[in-house]
């Protein structure tokens, strides 16, 4: 969020403004870590995939004629091949999760796991760049369809005050007519 929309159009002090980013950037390192933890781990896991092919080869070299010996590691080959085929998805899986949760941060979702649901992972890509394409038109279509899972733009202050008094509103914001004397007046009009 920008700086200058909080102040302007929803008119917050700069001490709330300074909060509300603070809020926001809370959530977007939340999102940030669970990234970085979860790239750490396949970062890791590729590591030893890599290692563990290498390592297969070596032996591979080494057996010589024994064909039984063999065909077992070409099994583990091709297991190891299949894991980290399945890790590289999840990679993209995380990726794409957290680009979902910081769009929907973005969008003022009040509730990221209740809108989850209507998104269609299936339509979403991945690109390059990290950005998730369709992403933005699945979030305008559900913002249209289901806006209450969103936080209004239309809540606005108006600038209205209402005062409160310990012993109430003595006035009572009409006349000095007491609630007895109106009661009166009403039933004698009859």
């Amino acid at each position: 969020m920008e700086r200058k929309f909080l102040k302007e159009k929803l008119g917050l002090a700069d001490d709330i403004v300074d909060q509300v980013l603070a809020e926001n950037g809370k959530d977007i390192d939340k999102v940030e870590a669970k990234l970085n933890t979860a790239n750490d781990q396949i970062t890791s896991l590729q590591g030893q995939l890599d290692d563990r092919d290498g390592q297969l080869k070596d032996l591979k070299k080494s057996a010589g004629d024994n064909e039984e010996l063999k065909q077992q590691i070409a099994d583990l080959q091709k297991a190891n091949e299949d894991t980290k085929k399945n890790l590289e998805s999840q990679l993209q899986q995380t990726k794409v999760d957290s680009a979902i949760n910081l769009a929907l941060t973005g969008a003022k979702a009040r509730d990221a796991k209740a809108v989850m649901p209507f998104i269609n992972r299936d339509t979403l890509k991945l690109n390059e760049d990290g950005s998730v394409a369709g992403l933005k038109e699945q979030i305008e279509a559900v913002k249209k369809d289901k806006g209450f899972l969103f936080e209004s733009d239309e809540s606005k202050p108006d600038g209205k005050h209402i005062n409160v008094f310990q012993q109430g509103n003595p006035s009572g914001g009409e006349s000095g007519d007491s609630l007895v004397s109106k009661i009166a007046s009403r039933l004698t009009e009859k």
